[in-house]
């Protein structure tokens, strides 16, 4: 039911998409880019369950810079940072010769 509140609260999945990128990167960001080394970086988070991810937003040491947030918003910039998902480069395999 919560992830229902939440979905119909922005209306839709791409609205929470974005409403979520937009407080990541208002309030999360400057810590949590890859070249920070105060906090896990993005990558690390989008590791994490979503549910870890909001605990450690509404229960947890994030609890202060979720300060004025909504439930929703909360929600969002978990679901975002959930939904990153880091691709590794493809290697490539060396070419082979057809005789």
């Amino acid at each position: 039911m919560a992830i229902l509140a939440v979905a119909l609260s922005f209306g839709t999945a791409a609205e929470a998409q974005t409403s979520g990128q937009a407080v990541f990167e208002a309030r999360c960001k400057d810590c949590h880019e890859p070249a920070a080394d105060r906090a896990p970086s993005r990558a690390d988070l989008a590791q994490r369950p979503q549910a870890e991810i909001v605990k450690s937003l509404t229960d947890g040491l994030m609890k202060l810079m979720t300060d004025g947030l909504s439930a929703a918003e909360i929600q969002a910039v978990a679901s975002y940072i959930s939904s990153m998902v880091t691709v590794e480069p493809a290697t490539t395999a060396p070419a082979t010769r057809m005789p």
